[in-house]
C-alpha cells in the first residue's frame, strides 16, 4: 500500500481512525507506517495521582487472582464429577469395552490437565478413581492457598480483601466457593505427601507464605511495568506490540 502520499493527512486522524490504522500496519508488518502514524499523533499530558500505578497493579492482580481460582474450581468440579462416574460405573459393573475406551480417553485428558498441577502423568486406568479424587483435593488446597495469600496480601497493605475485587467479574462465586473447598481440600501435610508421591520425591507442597511472597513481588514488578510502559513507545494488544498512539 503506498502511504507517502498519504501522510500530510496523518496529523488530522481522529483517535478511533489512527488506532484503526496503526493495527492495520502491524498486521500486515508495515513498521514504518506504524512509526509515522505514531509521531504524527498529537501528544496529551495527563496528569495523575502517587498511587495511581499501585492502584492499576493491585486492579490487574485482583483479576488474575480470580481468573486463577476460576481455573482452579473448574479442575475441581471436573475431576469431582469424573470421580462421581466412575465409582458409580464400578459400582454397576456395566461397562461395555466402548465405555472402558471411552473411559481411557477421559483418563488421559485429566492426566493432561494435571500436569499444570504438577501431578504424575503416568496413572493407569486401573486406579484413575483415586488419583482424581487426590487431583480434586489438590486443586482444592491450591484455591485455599491462594485465598490466604489474596487475604495476606492485602492485610498487608491495609486494604480490606472483598473490596478489591468489587467490580471482579466471578468474584462473588469465588468467594462462596471458599468453605466448600477448604472442607474439601488437602491439608498442608497431605498435599505435600502428595506432592512427594507424584513428584521425584523432594518437593513440597507451595505454603501461604511462598505464595505470598510470589505475589508481593508480582505486585511491585507490575506496578514498575506499568509505570515504565506510560513513558516507554510501546502498547500491548493481543500477542502483538504496536507502538502507542
Amino acid at each position: 500500500m503506498k502511504t507517502d502520499r498519504l501522510a500530510k493527512y496523518y496529523r488530522s486522524l481522529a483517535p478511533d481512525e489512527r488506532l484503526s490504522l496503526i493495527i492495520a500496519a502491524c498486521d500486515r508488518e508495515d513498521f514504518e507506517e506504524r512509526d509515522r502514524l505514531v509521531k504524527s499523533a498529537p501528544r496529551q499530558v495527563v496528569s495523575v495521582p502517587h498511587h495511581h500505578f499501585l492502584a492499576m497493579s493491585l486492579d490487574e492482580l485482583a483479576q488474575r487472582y480470580v481468573s486463577r481460582q476460576l481455573h482452579l474450581l473448574v479442575q475441581y468440579l471436573r475431576w469431582t464429577n469424573n470421580d462421581f462416574k466412575t465409582a458409580k460405573s464400578n459400582r454397576t459393573r456395566k461397562r461395555s469395552a466402548g465405555k472402558r475406551d471411552a473411559c481411557s480417553a477421559i483418563l488421559k485428558r485429566q492426566i493432561s490437565l494435571k500436569t499444570a498441577l504438577g501431578l504424575a502423568d503416568d496413572v493407569g486406568p486401573e486406579n484413575h478413581a483415586e488419583s482424581l479424587s487426590n487431583a480434586a483435593k489438590m486443586a482444592a488446597y491450591m484455591f485455599c492457598v491462594n485465598a490466604g495469600v489474596w487475604r495476606q496480601l492485602c492485610d498487608e497493605l491495609g486494604i480490606n480483601a472483598k473490596v478489591t475485587l468489587d467490580g471482579v467479574l466471578g468474584a462473588d462465586e469465588v468467594d462462596r466457593m471458599v468453605p466448600l473447598m477448604h472442607h474439601a481440600a488437602f491439608d498442608a501435610e497431605q498435599a505435600s505427601v502428595y506432592v512427594k508421591q507424584v513428584g521425584d520425591g523432594t518437593d513440597e507442597a507451595v505454603s501461604v507464605e511462598e505464595m505470598t511472597t510470589a505475589m508481593r513481588d508480582s505486585l511491585n514488578s507490575t506496578r514498575r511495568t506499568t509505570q515504565d510502559s506510560i513513558n516507554a513507545p510501546v502498547f500491548q494488544f493481543g500477542n502483538r506490540q504496536h507502538l502507542r498512539p
